[in-house]
């Protein structure tokens, strides 16, 4: 699945990932009674995988991790980096950067504008060392962040251009949708906010071809 998806966008297909830790863990299928593929394998330990032996090709761990090495940001341009859950209840705000970036247009957004609610429990952030940070540009990020495993962080929204002509549009928050549609979300401190609901149309518009969009022409500062 992750070759097919890299295939796809070293092809020119755009992709829009709307939460945050959306590649962790690579897996593997294997057969069961009812049929081929019918099984999802992960071995969190790859040394205690029975695969190590016979198909070590087929090994599964963290995605970032060995013998995978291929981390998310190679993908996306963001990695996971922690989480909290108090902030399901009461999410962080959502700050905007680079919005001389063609996809903010209509927006009304400037840089240091923030929208209450938006960063969620989990969270991603740009990767300096990912092979496409050259690629990428962040376009907003959260107000400071304690997380549970590393203590102090941010959150980071970015785009990262393809060499085929698309682009991927990592939101790095898990709360995203809540400020295109809070109405399944009443109980918590998220309201929908048409600053962020016009730049998703933004994105989807642009990845479909009905705005004059192309990576070579953005013109945003780099993160």
């Amino acid at each position: 699945m992750r070759a097919s998806l890299d295939e796809a966008l070293d092809a020119g297909s755009s992709l829009f990932v709307a939460g945050a830790n959306e590649i962790c863990w690579g897996i593997r299928f294997e057969p069961s009674a009812l049929g081929e593929n019918r099984i999802i394998t992960c071995h969190k330990d790859p040394w205690r995988d029975p695969a190590m032996a016979t198909e070590p090709n087929r090994l599964t761990s963290r995605w970032a991790d060995w013998p995978l090495n291929q981390p998310e940001s190679d993908t996306t341009g963001v990695k996971f980096v922690d989480w909290d859950f108090a902030l399901n209840r009461h999410p962080a705000a959502w700050i905007a950067q680079n919005t001389n970036h063609p996809l903010f247009a209509g927006t009304g957004l400037a840089d240091g504008d923030r929208i209450a609610s938006i960063i969620g429990d989990e969270w991603d952030a740009f990767d300096p060392t990912s092979k496409v940070a050259s690629r990428v540009t962040i376009l907003g990020e959260s107000e400071p962040l304690i997380g549970a495993n590393l203590g102090p962080s941010v959150a980071h929204t970015v785009v990262r251009e393809t060499d085929a002509g698309g682009f991927v549009f990592a939101t790095g928050t898990t709360n995203w949708s809540w400020g295109l549609d809070a109405r399944s979300v009443s109980d918590r401190h998220t309201a929908a906010d048409q600053r962020l609901q016009r730049l998703t149309q933004n994105v989807f518009d642009a990845a479909i071809g009905h705005t004059d969009f192309a990576p070579a022409r953005l013109g945003g500062q780099r993160a």
